[in-house]
């Protein structure tokens, strides 16, 4: 349907979203080292990996920790524990 006007009203379609080469993606199990944590995720080359955090879900705006270039290879990073209650962790893929 590319190039073609979209229905509106009753009986609409939402739409389509297209994403190429589209890799199954998840951060692996978080592991602790004294006061750090580490967090492990698999990357691919050309893409740029965000991750990011907040301290409670009622938060409305992640913050960035790190900007990490794919690799092909899995990527850690680590965050400090101390003084943190919970922290929430999320990967932007761009």
């Amino acid at each position: 349907q590319r190039g073609l006007a979209r229905p509106f009203g009753f009986g609409a379609d939402i739409g389509a979203f297209e994403l190429a080469n589209a890799s199954p993606f998840s951060i692996l199990q978080p592991t602790l080292s004294s006061n750090r944590i580490n967090l492990v995720f698999p990357t691919e080359s050309g893409l740029q990996y965000v991750l990011q955090f907040k301290d409670s879900l009622t938060n409305v705006t992640w913050t960035a920790l790190k900007t990490n270039a794919g690799t092909g290879d899995l990527i850690t990073n680590q965050d400090l524990t101390t003084n943190q209650p919970g922290r929430f962790y999320r990967v932007l893929v761009q």
